[in-house]
């Protein structure tokens, strides 16, 4: 099964997508609802960082999930669709984890040379 799903993450096209807009977006299981995206988590790569994991959280009290990046089968503004056995495994907090909305987004970049960013 891991197979297949590699394969179907590497068939969506490249797009650029806006973190503000994929925050909050419905995350599926199953074809039911279990959270929403509050997060993504990073591994700084150098020049380019790359998105490790999903940080979900769930209604009704249920402690957050952990989602590796590789148990995602689809995205898009608005939902993803992930494929995980059983929640309870990727339950977890963020800590100790680069966050991207919440240690990233908004700050100040400066380059080598410190000077700031765009």
């Amino acid at each position: 099964m891991a197979d297949a799903r590699a394969t179907v993450v590497q068939k969506m096209p490249e797009q650029d997508y806006f973190l503000s807009e994929l925050l909050g977006s419905r995350v599926m299981l199953k074809g039911k609802r279990i959270g929403k995206l509050q997060d993504l988590i990073i591994v700084d790569r150098g020049k380019l960082a790359e998105v490790t994991h999903l940080f979900v959280v769930r209604p009704f009290g249920y402690p957050p999930l952990l989602v590796p990046w590789d148990k995602l089968l689809f995205m898009e503004v608005g939902e993803f669709v992930i494929d995980i056995d059983k929640p309870e495994k990727y339950e977890g907090s963020p800590e100790g984890h680069i966050l991207l909305r919440d240690q990233i987004l908004d700050k100040k970049v400066l380059d080598m040379e410190d000077r700031e960013v765009e």
